[in-house]
C-alpha cells in the first residue's frame, strides 16, 4: 500500500483530516485492548482513481469490541489483528462513545 497517496487524500478530505495516524500499522487487539468499544467503523485507505481524481475507499463495515471479544455488528466478518492506521474518536447518536479506524486490506 502506498502510503505516501492515502496520507495525502486523508489530509485533503474533511471527513478524515481530524485522525490520529499511528506511526506503523499497529493490531486493532492490541492497540484497544481492554476497552469496551460499542461501535468501531472501518474506513478502508486503499486507493482508488476515478474521472483522473484519486480516493480512498472509506467506510467498509463495522464491528463491537467488548470484553476484548468483537462481534460484527453488520454480518460480515472482520479480525481483531487487523492493523490500523489510525483512528478517531466519536460520539453516536446514543451519547455512547465509539470509534472510527482506517485500515488496510486486511481486515
Amino acid at each position: 500500500m502506498e502510503t505516501e497517496k492515502w496520507k495525502k487524500i486523508i489530509q485533503d478530505d474533511p471527513r478524515y483530516r481530524g485522525f490520529v495516524l499511528t506511526e506503523s500499522p499497529v493490531k486493532f487487539c492490541d492497540l484497544f485492548a481492554n476497552r469496551d468499544i460499542p461501535c468501531v467503523q472501518l474506513h478502508s485507505v486503499q486507493v482508488f482513481e476515478n474521472s483522473g481524481k484519486q480516493y480512498i475507499i472509506g467506510f467498509c463495515g463495522a464491528f463491537s469490541w467488548e470484553d476484548n471479544v468483537l462481534e460484527p455488528l453488520d454480518g460480515d466478518s472482520y479480525s481483531e489483528d487487523t492493523p490500523v492506521y489510525g483512528y478517531s474518536w466519536f460520539t453516536d447518536e446514543k451519547g455512547r462513545r465509539c470509534l472510527d479506524i482506517l485500515v488496510g486490506d486486511e481486515w
